[in-house]
């Protein structure tokens, strides 16, 4: 997984976002490289459920340029965008309804070529098909989120920073490697997704 959101992020030299397997507006995975500000903006102003690139992806399979989707944007989504230098994109979706999964990639000097829509597409797809339910984890990374989980669920039996078990910060790093996370809230959160914790 690692593998392919580096070359999301290498086809979107302005940011790249990919949310798999959606469910109930809730992605099990959710990794944006968007430049902070925009991301903030984008939150305060509850651009989620009006996002015409959202819309899109959900009732959509396939590729598109921002500039085509055409779907309204009465919120100014894409205009407020290109504020932040993410004038140009394209969008990707694929998956079932029920479990959709969505990319997207930014530039700010020109329009993605077909070429680059196509690859889009296919690590879209290639990132949907990784991010499919996981049957297991290793017992020492599993433990570890679930201690993790615990602490920062602020429950009352979960050991402080001082008590944790040694290897306790590797065995979360690893959670992330295997998952595919950035950090370890994602790696809790699509953990549990998958009821492995």
């Amino acid at each position: 997984m690692v593998q392919y959101c580096r070359e999301l992020d290498a086809l979107g030299p302005e940011g790249s976002i990919v949310g798999l397997h959606i469910r109930f507006a809730a992605p099990a995975f959710v990794r944006s490289t968007y430049p902070q500000e925009w991301k903030d903006t984008y939150l305060d102003r509850a651009y989620g459920m009006r996002d015409p690139l959202v819309l899109w992806g959900v009732a959509n399979k396939g590729v598109s340029r921002w500039s085509e989707i055409g779907v309204p944007d009465p919120f100014g989504v894409l205009e407020e965008a290109a504020k932040h230098g993410l004038r140009y994109g394209a969008v990707a979706s694929c998956g079932h309804i029920t479990s959709r999964s969505m990319a997207g990639v930014a530039r700010g000097d020109r329009e993605f070529t077909t070429d680059e829509m196509a690859e889009l597409e296919r690590l879209t797809h290639a990132l949907h098909e990784l991010g499919e339910p996981l049957s297991d984890l290793p017992p020492d990374v599993l433990e570890a989120l679930r201690l993790e989980a615990r602490r920062r669920d602020g429950a009352a039996e979960a050991p402080g920073p001082e008590d944790l078990p040694a290897g306790h910060e590797g065995r979360l790093g690893d959670a992330r490697d295997i998952l595919g996370t950035r950090t370890t809230a994602e790696a809790i959160r699509m953990a549990r997704y998958h009821r492995l914790i």
